[in-house]
């Protein structure tokens, strides 16, 4: 309800016809708050007329209690942050005074050893008392912020308004993180995930995301650990299945990638990117024929998704389909013309059938996006060595012409190439 519209509330007493016109704010009134006309003509609150307002106003005072709770809030926030600093105070100076790395007291001379003792030494007291002092005023503060929490008891709708603030609040986080993610900004899309999950540890979008930017990061143990949990959730959502296929993966750990590809397959055979992992991961275990099956299966689904075209253009090289590999390479520039992967495959394979010229032109263009990738630069010495070699080859072909104009150059050329 808007602040421009009229709350009309029947009134609470049942032999009272009209609506609730009034509302009571006195702190110990015992009537019920909200009351009609004919509640005043029987004589309901005349002892705090002064706290009678018009039941309109209730927008104003609920604004007002929310403004002061958000305060008191914002100052408990402010409290609990102060502490937490204090806390990490203390920590790092317990590790400064009270912790000597092994490598580190080995470089001691006898007089910074004898300095060191001393200081344990002296605070050897205090950090005897710590854990109990601090225990006993944490415990009392406990009591207290427990005191305060049980003074607002929660009916069941104050219970279905909590858990949907909860659910506000994890979606939220969510989006936050999902832009980051989408911007690539993995690190800060992991903390807003992080907050979400402390809502509700069980939230699976939370929980998918992050395990994709740890993924990306290359935090692999932790990115395992969140799939994981995803399938203790749901252990058939192909989804879950996948992206512990992926990081697998990455891993390097390729049959057991390909054994969770094959489960979300079992459950949704056309899923592609169970497909295309499984395709990856066979071209690694170098079953090049099998990798060539896999993305074919992809691409019936999707023709112009560029992780199968790679993964074909690459397998047919490895077998030594040279020209097929340089087709499927090229489907792959012509959606994506700065594709690194088909740029090295086509690049490699003009190499190995001898287009030595078109070589140059794609690995200059590949060098000129790519500049410190070390596949591109091998690849550029490798080719001025083959043309070092063959200027070299061309230079003794003239001796030879010099020494004997008779001798056939076009059978020697067709030899050498």
């Amino acid at each position: 309800m808007n602040q421009g519209e009229k709350l009309e509330f029947k009134c609470p007493k049942e032999t009272h016809y009209g609506y609730a016109k009034f509302v009571c704010l006195n702190e110990f009134c015992t009537n019920s708050r909200i009351f009609c006309f004919e509640c005043i003509k029987n004589g309901d609150h005349n002892t705090h007329i002064k706290y009678q307002y018009e039941i309109d106003n209730l927008f104003e005072f609920f604004d007002n209690q929310k403004k002061k709770t958000e305060e008191l809030i914002q100052k408990l926030q402010l409290i609990n942050v102060a502490i937490t600093n204090q806390f990490s105070q203390l920590e790092q100076r317990l590790k400064i005074k009270c912790c000597f790395p092994t490598a580190e007291l080995q470089k001691f001379d006898t007089q910074k050893l004898n300095q060191g003792l001393n200081q344990m030494i002296k605070y050897k007291d205090i950090t005897k008392n710590i854990l109990d002092d601090i225990n006993e005023s944490s415990n009392a503060l406990l009591d207290q912020i427990n005191k305060y929490t049980n003074e607002f008891t929660l009916d069941e709708t104050d219970k279905q308004n909590q858990a949907q603030l909860k659910i506000q609040q994890v979606n939220e986080l969510f989006l936050q993180g999902q832009k980051l993610y989408g911007i690539k900004k993995y690190e800060e899309a992991i903390e807003y995930f992080d907050e979400a999950l402390q809502i509700n540890p069980n939230d699976c979008q939370s929980l998918y995301l992050a395990s994709e930017c740890l993924t990306m990061i290359k935090n692999y143990k932790d990115a395992i650990i969140k799939a994981d949990k995803l399938l203790q959730i749901d252990q058939n959502n192909p989804q879950y299945l996948c992206i512990k296929a992926e990081i697998l993966r990455c891993q390097q750990r390729y049959e057991e990638a390909i054994l969770y590809a094959d489960k979300a397959l079992s459950i949704n055979s056309k899923h592609l990117f169970s497909i295309n992992n499984k395709a990856d991961c066979l071209k690694m275990l170098k079953k090049y024929e099998d990798a060539i099956f896999w993305a074919d299966e992809a691409l019936q689904i999707e023709q112009k998704n560029l992780f199968p075209l790679n993964v074909k253009s690459q397998s047919l090289k490895m077998i030594g389909q040279y020209n097929n590999a340089i087709i499927w390479a090229n489907k792959v520039l012509f959606i994506d013309e700065d594709n690194i992967n088909s740029l090295i495959t086509k690049v490699e394979c003009l190499i190995k059938i001898g287009i030595y010229n078109d070589a140059f032109i794609y690995l200059n263009t590949a060098l000129k996006l790519y500049p410190e990738n070390s596949t591109l630069r091998q690849l550029k010495i490798q080719l001025l060595t083959i043309q070092n070699q063959n200027n070299q080859a061309n230079q003794s072909l003239q001796k030879i012409v010099k020494i004997s104009p008779f001798f056939n150059q076009s059978k020697i050329k067709n030899e050498r190439f």
